[in-house]
């Protein structure tokens, strides 16, 4: 599995290294001796958060993506089968019938513009020799 840096995480990414940047500078000038260490651990503690906050919406955010992308996966299997059902269908029909009639390779081709939306180049030459 490939991880592309998109636009969408360019934002987020820059976020996570401000605040990194920015909390190892107050924490750097808040550790010295004469701070508090409650201090201190406040300032950890609301960086731990931040940081925390921002890891899980970046990884929500794939997640909600890979689900979609599975759902448009799952939509084009189903469509496709219903096409290939429909086909096999009216394959049975025109087979069985013995002699082949006008009509019957006129819906062979209205069934090839349906196949064409699902079917790669090679199934639609392969039809269409059929046909």
């Amino acid at each position: 599995m490939t991880k592309k840096l998109t636009h969408k995480n360019i934002p987020v990414l820059a976020l996570i290294a401000i605040v990194l940047a920015l909390g190892y500078l107050v924490l750097r000038i808040i550790f010295n001796d004469t701070t508090p260490t409650i201090t201190f651990e406040l300032f950890a503690a609301i960086l731990g958060f931040t940081l925390t906050t921002l890891v899980t919406f970046l990884l929500l955010n794939k997640q909600t993506d890979a689900e979609l992308r599975k759902e448009e996966s799952i939509q084009f299997l189903n469509l496709k089968m219903s096409v290939y059902q429909e086909l096999l269908k009216q394959l049975h029909d025109v087979i069985s019938k013995r002699k082949i009639k006008k009509e019957d390779i006129t819906e062979l081709r209205l069934l090839n513009q349906q196949i064409s939306f699902v079917a790669s180049a090679e199934v639609l030459q392969a039809f269409n020799s059929f046909v």
